[in-house]
């Protein structure tokens, strides 16, 4: 059986086509997510690991992506893996700056953390707490 891969439409903005790409999954969140948070699995949840996210907590974490939508423990939740996404940064952030998991703020992005993983590279600049976007760096 093969795989049909869709053809790239420059205009696949929208979530059922980014959907086609398999850029945008579908998770459980773990808890309260806010839009533009970088979550993570859930390692509390055992074998449901791998289906339910939670706000990625301060410190050296990795995100697995970003939320494209809010949602409250139990609910389902638009987590952008690859691509460009709309990211919450903690501090003020140049285009073409590594970005990384907040050290001091959960559920925020940062710029030079030290010992972090980066999650991507803004695109564009930002203010201290605004959306900007991000290129976010493959996790597998």
């Amino acid at each position: 059986m093969s795989k049909i891969i869709p053809k790239f439409t420059p205009d696949a903005t929208d979530f059922e086509s980014q959907e086609r790409f398999e850029s945008i999954l579908t998770f459980v969140a773990a808890g309260t997510i806010a839009v533009g948070a970088p979550v993570i699995f859930d390692d509390t949840a055992g074998y449901a690991a791998t289906s339910t996210v939670i706000v990625a907590p301060t410190g050296g974490y990795y995100a697995v992506g970003i939320a494209l939508t809010g949602a409250d423990a139990g609910e389902p939740i638009q987590v952008q893996v690859r691509g460009v996404a709309p990211a919450e940064v903690i501090a003020g952030v140049n285009a073409g700056e590594p970005v990384f998991v907040d050290s001091g703020t959960a559920g925020s992005l940062g710029v030079g953390v030290a010992g972090a993983v980066t999650v991507g590279v803004a695109i564009e600049g930002s203010g201290a707490g605004g959306i900007t976007s991000v290129l976010l760096l493959p996790f597998i």
